[in-house]
């Protein structure tokens, strides 16, 4: 019996033993992170990128491969909640190029951006490309730039140096706008008096003189603290919603100062309210208008 008592308590023994062993385990090497940019002196456009992630912590890629090791790529249409999304990249394959790029987010683009509205990291492309549904097939359609999970991705690097200025402020404005747009829609108390200055015309149509049942009176749209977007017809146009305002706003607001907006819309005195509100909800945002 004695033998039997000895067999156990060696048993529990050697097992106290071996879960002390197990509840101390090696430590191992931290992983690198993939994403942190290296120096390459040897490479203008590498040593750019390196320096602007040294000032920023802010990773710039011109292909979809991250880093070798480990061995990590980015999935530009990545998202949650979708499938993967049909976008499309061409990646630049010429180093000034990519230098031109590097220099326009850090001169153009970043100086507006604080807190949040700063990208995880920016992914600069020859193109971007998607397609839409089309008769007997679908279409490709370009665009100048994609907010992914986890990438801003420019596309039109390549013509940066060769844009007219007209062209250059077009281009920075979709930018700008699809980075401030998510965070406009996601705190809608920032334009809540912004929306309520236009909140009875959203939906409507505006034709005749206001007599007409279910139908405002036609008027300039800047009666009504709305931009004109090209859906006029002569003597007739739809109000839309409040998501086509807000578009409609940014896009003028984006390219044009402070003094060119209040002297081409100093005749509708809504439109320039809904101007200082929604700037102010910019500023609450801290992005700094480029212009």
């Amino acid at each position: 019996m004695s033998k039997y008592i000895g067999l156990l308590l060696l048993s529990g023994f050697l097992c106290c033993s071996a879960c002390k062993k197990e509840a101390q385990p090696a430590a191992t090497a931290d992983t690198p992170d993939p994403y942190a940019r290296m120096d390459n002196p040897s490479s203008a456009a590498d040593h750019a990128i390196f320096l602007f992630y040294q000032q920023t912590g802010i990773p710039v890629l011109y292909s979809d491969t991250v880093s070798f090791n480990p061995m990590t790529t980015l999935k530009i249409g990545y998202h949650i909640t979708t499938y993967d999304s049909l976008i499309t990249a061409r990646y630049l394959q010429d180093g000034n190029a990519v230098l031109a790029g590097v220099n326009f987010i850090q001169n153009q683009i970043y100086p507006s951006l604080g807190g949040s509205l700063r990208p995880f990291c920016f992914l600069l492309a020859d193109s971007l490309y998607t397609f839409t549904p089309a008769y007997l097939g679908h279409q490709m359609i370009n665009v100048n730039v994609y907010q992914g999970l986890q990438t801003l991705a420019i596309g039109r690097v390549s013509q940066l140096d060769t844009m007219s200025a007209d062209t250059l402020k077009t281009y920075k404005r979709d930018i700008f706008k699809s980075i401030l747009l998510p965070p406009l829609n996601q705190h809608s108390d920032l334009l809540a008096d912004f929306y309520a200055v236009s909140a009875a015309y959203y939906g409507k149509y505006a034709y005749g003189d206001g007599t007409i049942t279910g139908y405002i009176a036609y008027a300039p749209k800047g009666t009504y603290g709305l931009l004109v977007d090209g859906t006029e017809y002569p003597d007739y146009y739809s109000t839309e919603d409040k998501g086509t305002d807000l578009s409609n706003y940014l896009s003028q607001v984006l390219v044009m100062s402070a003094d060119e907006f209040n002297a081409e819309y100093s005749a509708y005195p809504l439109v320039l309210e809904k101007y200082n509100l929604l700037i102010k909800a910019l500023t609450t945002l801290q992005f700094k208008m480029p212009y």
